[in-house]
């Protein structure tokens, strides 16, 4: 059966789950060979209760979540970047690798765009929706 405005309703989040900079890297690679827009959402490791270790990023990323699914074509990547000791530690590799450069988390992006929101700037879904609509 079709339905008329299906086309109103195209729009596709993908959402990929990474775990660390090697299998960011892989992931973002591909993606970025695939032409995708590609958004990233870096955050603590999350617990066995299935929340980040990060009370910030447990805040951020269902609203995050939940503005992009509704609004945004391409890739959502979800990217963890290890328990709290060790992103806690400066030689974090998300900290010292070019590609990520990250100085806390949760950090919210558009891969290739210069911005990013970073920790309470991704408390807000008028902020996130702001951030994507200039992105």
């Amino acid at each position: 059966r079709e339905f008329p405005f299906e086309d109103r309703f195209s729009i596709i989040m993908r959402i990929v789950n990474v775990e660390g900079l090697e299998e960011f890297l892989s992931v973002l690679a591909k993606e970025e060979a695939a032409g995708e827009k590609i958004h990233v959402f870096f955050c603590g490791t999350h617990l066995e209760s299935g929340e980040s270790w990060c009370p910030d990023c447990a805040t951020a990323e269902p609203l995050i979540r939940g503005v992009i699914e509704k609004k945004e074509n391409g890739v959502f990547i979800h990217c963890t970047v290890g328990n709290r000791e060790s992103w806690k530690d400066a030689s974090n590799p998300f900290r010292t690798h070019t590609a990520s450069a990250l100085t806390a988390v949760p950090t919210f992006l558009i891969w290739g765009k210069p911005n990013r929101l970073i920790e309470e700037e991704c408390f807000k879904v008028e902020d996130i929706e702001k951030f994507l609509n200039e992105n």
